[in-house]
């Protein structure tokens, strides 16, 4: 986890709406291994709760892979308010999501 807000600015813009960058939502992380390999993107952001299984499996696999361990990826935690995971669905803020990859 990190407080640094500059970091924070950065994912805001990029995952912005009007941002020139394309952002392709995965919502399953259990089908994001998958799409992730198929697409091998620049950037990825696994957007999970910190006692998310799933996301701990997806992260190690990424990490074993040799063909996609040097993609950057962000993660991004969050907490337990059912709120938090409405807000990322509608896409109104990075700052507030929940099982979503951001590939």
């Amino acid at each position: 986890m990190s407080d640094d807000a500059l970091r924070s600015v950065l994912l805001d813009l990029l995952l912005d709406d009007r941002s020139p960058y394309d952002v392709v939502y995965v919502e399953s992380v259990a089908r994001a291994y998958r799409r992730i390999r198929q697409l091998e993107p620049e950037l990825i952001i696994v957007v999970t709760r910190i006692d998310d299984g799933e996301s701990c499996r997806l992260l190690t696999m990424l990490s074993l892979d040799r063909d996609l361990r040097g993609i950057p990826v962000v993660t991004w935690p969050i907490g337990d308010d059912p709120g938090q995971s409405d807000e990322a669905a509608a896409g109104e803020s990075s700052t507030g999501s929940s099982g979503y990859v951001r590939v």
